[in-house]
């Protein structure tokens, strides 16, 4: 499977390059899911299932409000 993928990112790679520079592709979004993730984790402890802390890393993005 990895070379599958590794292939058609080759195959691809013009394409992915170019739109890299048309659209300036931005990490933020992602780091900030990790930085909630990370503070939802730390107010976690304690927490006695992992399907709470799994619906809680869902619900805090859905809302503008990191936690409430």
């Amino acid at each position: 499977m990895l070379n599958s993928f590794a292939k058609t990112i080759i195959k691809f790679k013009a394409e992915i390059l170019a739109d890299y520079d048309l659209n300036k592709m931005s990490s933020g979004p992602i780091e900030d899911m990790n930085n909630r993730i990370k503070s939802l984790n730390r107010q976690a402890y304690g927490y006695r299932d992992w399907e709470f802390y799994e619906l809680k890393i869902k619900a805090s993005h859905e809302t503008k409000y990191a936690f409430s």
